[in-house]
């Protein structure tokens, strides 16, 4: 599939998950621990902190650790406030990005990297690293500046999501009809990446204080369990990526395609 990038994309964010075993604490419900999380934790900020010197706690560390498993301890920045980033957690690594973004491929090469540390840093990695759930998220913001004038005929047009009552509901007791709000949440099967599950969420929000329509396209897959090599995990998230890229492109309306500006392709 050809890369390229809009000249005025909507995309505010990409953000990849991967999750892995962790074990469940029968004395305390919801509770979980990485058993060698602390070992990866210090060999991970040992090994990229050329590149990712910044360090943020996202978890106050008087939390024991067990009761918030699962998700980001610690963000690693390039620079205060720079992108792209790794998220690093008990049981969870995420890698972020914001615009500008010149395109999968370039993406690919931080995501790289990153697995690269991940598996470099996990203890005896082919004997304990067992990843459970892939996913991949974009994250588009539509306001006034891509035709936003209302947001029911903005995403009825625009993405295909028509409001979820009758119209004759509308306009017997509906006072302002152009302003009715409403949230779409989708999830199917997807042919590619094998065993995985497509999610569409449209919803009503903000961007810089007024008002915008929030589409976010998910991939989410399920590993069957054991070790699996970072070759098929990056396999997995290049299937997910040209699934979710054409899951953009059929839900967004021409009409508003061409309010992204031009398509600069990517060299390879």
């Amino acid at each position: 599939m050809p890369d390229f990038v809009y000249e005025r994309a909507p995309l505010i964010e990409v953000i990849l998950e991967i999750h892995w075993k962790i074990k469940p604490l029968g004395s305390a419900p919801n509770a979980a621990i990485d058993p060698y999380y602390d070992l990866f934790r210090e060999a991970f900020l040992e090994n990229c902190k050329a590149k990712l010197p910044i360090v943020e706690q996202l978890v106050p560390s008087e939390i024991p650790a067990e009761f918030v498993s699962d998700q980001p301890h610690l963000r690693l920045r390039p620079t205060k406030a720079g992108w792209p980033l790794v998220q690093i957690g008990p049981g969870v690594m995420t890698v972020n990005i914001v615009p500008p973004y010149a395109g999968w491929a370039e993406f690919k090469k931080f995501i790289e990297w990153a697995f690269d540390l991940l598996y470099a840093s996990y203890p005896m990695a082919e004997r304990t690293l067992h990843p459970l759930r892939t996913h991949l998220r974009y994250i588009d913001v539509f306001d006034a500046k891509y035709g936003l004038d209302g947001y029911s005929n903005f995403v009825d047009v625009h993405l295909g999501v028509a409001r979820p009552i009758r119209p004759e509901v509308v306009d017997e007791i509906a006072a302002s009809p152009k302003e009715i709000t409403y949230s779409a949440d989708t999830r199917f099967a997807v042919k590619s990446p094998i065993g995985s599950t497509a999610r569409v969420r449209i919803a009503p929000g903000q961007s810089d204080g007024r008002d915008a329509v929030i589409l976010e396209l998910h991939c989410d897959g399920a590993m069957p369990g054991g070790y699996q090599s970072e070759e098929i995990l990056l396999s997995w998230y290049d299937e997910a990526h040209a699934t979710l890229h054409v899951l953009f492109d059929k839900t967004t309306s021409t009409e508003l395609k061409e309010k992204f500006g031009n398509i600069l392709e990517i060299p390879e």
